[in-house]
C-alpha cells in the first residue's frame, strides 16, 4: 500500500514521527526545574552579543509561551 503524500513531500508517517518527537521535547522541558537558567545559557552561547532585554524576551517566548501553546 502506498503511503499518503502531502504536497510538500512529507508523508503521513514522517509527520507522525516528527510530532511524537516534538511532544517528547515539550514533556522534557516541562520536567526541568532549571529551565530558565539552562535556556539563558543556551541562548547566550548561540547569541553572545544579544542584549539582556532581548535574551529574556527570547527565553519567555520560546520556553514559556511556546510550551503553553504546544500544550493548548
Amino acid at each position: 500500500m502506498a503511503e499518503m503524500q502531502r504536497e510538500d513531500g512529507e508523508n503521513v508517517a514522517q509527520k507522525e514521527y516528527r510530532r511524537k518527537q516534538q511532544w517528547e521535547l515539550v514533556r522534557g522541558l516541562l520536567q526541568r526545574t532549571d529551565l530558565n537558567k539552562r535556556a539563558k545559557e543556551a541562548f547566550g552561547q548561540a547569541y553572545p552579543e544579544l542584549p539582556e532585554k532581548l535574551l529574556n524576551a527570547a527565553i519567555f517566548h520560546t520556553y514559556i509561551e511556546g510550551i503553553g501553546a504546544a500544550i493548548d
